[in-house]
């Protein structure tokens, strides 16, 4: 939901009841392996992440298309207007908090991401010269 997803999937706490206090969040579903990490000194484990992702090395060298979102004081305020536009009855109406909050930020990431800060194309980049940006090849 929202694009993020958690990697941990066991109990992170153990005393009375088993639980998951703590979690790690990616925006991928895939190439990762978590772990947790025992340890003796408190009932809360500690989690690790290893991402498995590889690049193909002829691929590195093809030129992708970078999408960019670009905020300014303008697109902030015209944030602000968008929001207060929205009728908010629908989270007020909402007997279940999880409801209330899920109808809250999907509204809140829809004005966001489509409306006031939409992804624009921002140029063409090589991963050989900027391999730490994430970057979506055109198909």
């Amino acid at each position: 939901m929202y694009e993020f997803y958690p990697t941990v999937e066991v109990a992170t706490r153990e005393r009375q009841i088993k639980s998951l206090i703590y979690n790690i969040f990616v925006n991928f579903d895939n190439d990762y392996e978590y772990k947790v990490l025992k340890e003796d000194i408190s009932d809360h484990h500690g989690q690790m992440v290893d991402f498995m992702h590889s690049f193909d090395s002829s691929a590195e060298k093809l030129p992708c298309v970078m999408k960019i979102r670009v905020f300014s004081r303008d697109k902030l305020a015209q944030l602000n207007i968008d929001l207060g536009n929205i009728c908010w009855e629908r989270v007020f109406q909402s007997e279940d908090v999880d409801s209330a909050y899920n109808i809250f930020t999907e509204s809140l990431v829809q004005t966001f991401k489509s409306i006031a800060f939409p992804l624009q194309p921002g140029g063409s980049i090589t991963e050989e010269k900027h391999n730490n940006i994430e970057c979506r090849r055109n198909p």
